[in-house]
Formats: structure tokens, C-alpha cells, sequence
């Protein structure tokens, strides 16, 4: 069967106005004219010229974030406005709405979306984490070069179902994320905040407390804009970085993680100026295997072991900052230097 268009009466700009096709269909000797109107069948998109809210949530339109974002995508797309207009998709949970689900994109940039609440903080359910995405099973993640709805709201992950590699936001090889401050994920299974080969994430001021393993984390080349984030309050780390990664821990506060508040491992770099490190399990301040740390003003008291250390020739400027030392200030080791 052949079918051609054979007439479109208005320029495809609304999918709420009534936008009908003409279609001739061919089938042998006959042939069969058939109208459609495009409102109905969601072919149609519109440039997104003013700000929609599209709200979740129980007697809501969508009962999902997913449902919404295929919704957006759908039938909205960005275009540049002169004159400042930024207008932007807000998707807006509603009261007591549980998140039953993963946010997951692939090579798409979503980042004209973001998710907001009218709750102080939503519920995820963990065990409802099921499809593994990167290295993890995040409840938001994005691989492959694309970029996730802003973070616009606190979410907190339930016990519920296991917590290995139950990840809160994870961007994975190339990809983004923004989390606006005082947004985030709290007590995630695993990670609260990570960017994983060569990865970017902005979370100034964002919460990824309580998480079981890691508070926020770049791996392998990523980078991570933390200053003055939470994340307090790990299991083992409350800001880790290797493999030639960078954090910005300006005034993070990471006290009380169960292993290291702040960690530098294999060449990566740690800005932890004024950040609190207090309460650690073993070290408050660690940059080990090649590298540094700007500890000045830190405050590493409280750790069971050392409050500072510097490992296999590493740096730490700890000018300033509070906490016991694993080798004597100032003075060059196989271990590298602290200098205060």
C-alpha cells in the first residue's frame, strides 16, 4: 500500500488547534482519501514559547514523572527567545506523592525541564529501583552524553528493597546534571550524588546526606560543583574523588562519615576550603596516590585516626584548618606534604 500526503491545511506549530492532514492511500486500483487531524494524534509539536507546569500526582493528569516527560517531549520543544524569555517545563509533584519509579535518559538533553514539589521533601521507593543504568540502579540517570531534568526538589529514599548500587542521581560517560540548592537525594542505598567517566554535575548547595556508601562522588575524570553542599552523614565517604577527578567542596559540610569526610584519590582535586570534615570514622581530610587538596580553614577535628592525611605523594594546604596531622607539618615525605 502507497500513502502520500497529499495536502496539510495550517502550519504544524499547536497541537491544541485543529491541524488536518489530507491522506491518499493507494491499494492497487483504488485509491482512498482519508483526513486526520493531527491534535488528536500527537504528531504535532509545539515550540515552547511560555512556561507550562504539568502536575503529578494522585487525581492528577499523570500519575508519573515518567508519564509527564513523555508528555513534554512529546508535544514541546526549546527554541531560543531574545530579550531574556527562558520559559521552561516545570514538572510539579504533588502532596504525597510517592516516586514508585527510575528517571532514566539516554543521550537526550532535558535540562528545559525541571522537577519541582509542594512537599518539602518526596518519598522514593527503593525497592522500586530495579533497571540498572551505568554502574548503578539510580532512582535519575543519564548516560551517554545526555542531560537530566533539573533537580528541583528533596527527595529521600525509603529502606524498602535492597540498597546496593541504589544510587539518588548518577550521571554516567559524558553527561549532565543540576541540582538546585537544598534539593537533592537524601539516604540513598549508595551513592547520593555521582559523576562517573568524564561526567559533569552542578550541585552548589544541594543535600545528598545520609547516603549508605558515598555522599557525592566524580569518578574517572568527572567533575562536581559541591560548594556548600550537604552530605553528611555517609557511610563510608562523605566526598570522594578519583581517577583525575575535581570537586568543588568549598564549605561542604561532610561531618560524621563513617570512613573519610573528604578524599582525594589517584591525581584528583579536592577545593575543600572551610568545609566540615568533623567526626570521621578514620581520616577527616585524606589525598592519597598523587593528590591534592585545599584544606585552609577546613575543620577536621574529631577523627578516629588522623584529621589530616596525606598519602603516597600527595598535597594538602591545611593552612587554617583544625585536626591532627599523620606526619609533621611542613616537611616533605615519601607520603608528600601538609603544609600549615
Amino acid at each position: 500500500m502507497a500513502i502520500k500526503i497529499s495536502e496539510i491545511s495550517q502550519t504544524v506549530t499547536d497541537v491544541t488547534k485543529n491541524t488536518w492532514v489530507e491522506v491518499s492511500e493507494q491499494d492497487g486500483s483504488t485509491y482512498t482519501t482519508k483526513r486526520y487531524n493531527l491534535k488528536d494524534t500527537g504528531a504535532a509539536r509545539n515550540q515552547l514559547l511560555t512556561s507550562v507546569t504539568l502536575k503529578v500526582g494522585s487525581g492528577e493528569q499523570y500519575t508519573t514523572i515518567n508519564a509527564a516527560l513523555e508528555y513534554a517531549v512529546k508535544k514541546y520543544y526549546p527554541i531560543f527567545l531574545s530579550g531574556g524569555t527562558k520559559p521552561r517545563v516545570t514538572i510539579q509533584l504533588q502532596a504525597d506523592f510517592v516516586m514508585a519509579e527510575q528517571v532514566l535518559v539516554e543521550s537526550l538533553d532535558l535540562s528545559w525541564i525541571t522537577i519541582t514539589g509542594v512537599d518539602a521533601e518526596t518519598v522514593i521507593n527503593r525497592s522500586a529501583l530495579t533497571t540498572h543504568w551505568g554502574d548503578g540502579y539510580p532512582a535519575f540517570g543519564v548516560k551517554n552524553g545526555g542531560f537530566l531534568p533539573i533537580i528541583g526538589q528533596l527527595f529521600d529514599m525509603d529502606t524498602s528493597g535492597t540498597a546496593s548500587d541504589r544510587h539518588g542521581i548518577l550521571a554516567y560517560s559524558n553527561s549532565r546534571a543540576i541540582v538546585l540548592s537544598g534539593r537533592g537525594v537524601k539516604n540513598a542505598g549508595s551513592r547520593g550524588i555521582c559523576a562517573a567517566l568524564s561526567s559533569t554535575i552542578s550541585a552548589e548547595g544541594a543535600n545528598a546526606s545520609g547516603a549508605r556508601d558515598y555522599g557525592i562522588c566524580a569518578l574517572h575524570g568527572s567533575t562536581i560543583n559541591a560548594e556548600g553542599a550537604d552530605a553528611s552523614g555517609a557511610g563510608s565517604f562523605g566526598i570522594y574523588a578519583i581517577h583525575g577527578s575535581t570537586i568543588n567542596a568549598y564549605s561542604a559540610n561532610v561531618s560524621g562519615a563513617g570512613s573519610v569526610g573528604i578524599y582525594a584519590e589517584r591525581s584528583s582535586t579536592i577545593n575543600a576550603e572551610g568545609a566540615d570534615a568533623s567526626g570521621a570514622g578514620t581520616y577527616g581530610i585524606c589525598a592519597a596516590n598523587g593528590s591534592t587538596i585545599n584544606a585552609k580553614g577546613a575543620n577536621a577535628s574529631g577523627a578516629v585516626t588522623y584529621g589530616i592525611c596525606a598519602a603516597n605523594g600527595s598535597l594538602i594546604s591545611a593552612i587554617g584548618a583544625t585536626g591532627t596531622l599523620n606526619q609533621t607539618k611542613n616537611t616533605l615525605t615519601a607520603n608528600g606534604i601538609i603544609f600549615q
